[in-house]
């Protein structure tokens, strides 16, 4: 059951991105957000906030004409009455064409109070330093292909 609660969520968020609908994908975030990247952690603690890293995501895939977000939930880490832990796997893809090669994250999931489940941290296996994140860089120490 939690790893296609976990699949629903990232396949909702990224339909979300590549369609630019922002009140979707808003549906899916629990604020304050936590983003974590090798380099820098960010606190996402407005609606504004997270706009502003959506929109410049979203433009910036369009613009590399990505068609495709390809989030696949690898496993589930653990779970409490009211929390989902769980990694997956991401490519960005125009076609059958990577454009951002595949990289890992690490996601909590958290119940709200209206029975809905919201994304409340993200560790991203990425360099990026800056937020908004634009084009994801995933990192060079970890092979994201050994995933198994």
């Amino acid at each position: 059951m939690a790893i296609g609660i976990l699949k629903n969520h990232l396949t909702t968020m990224s339909d979300a991105i590549l369609d630019g609908d922002f009140e979707r994908y808003l549906s899916c975030v629990a604020l304050p957000l936590k983003v974590t990247t090798n380099s820098s952690t960010f606190w996402i603690e407005t609606e504004e906030m997270l706009e502003e890293g959506f929109d410049a995501f979203s433009d910036m895939m369009l613009s590399l004409n990505v068609n495709c977000i390809a989030r696949r939930a690898i496993t589930v880490t653990g779970i409490t009455n009211r929390r989902i832990f769980g990694r997956y796997a991401s490519s960005c893809m125009k076609d059958r064409d990577e454009i951002v090669p595949l990289y890992t994250a690490d996601i909590t999931l958290e119940l709200q109070e209206d029975l809905s489940w919201k994304t409340s941290s993200i560790d991203l296996q990425i360099d990026n330093r800056r937020w908004p994140i634009m084009v994801p860089r995933p990192s060079e120490t970890e092979s994201a292909y050994a995933i198994a």
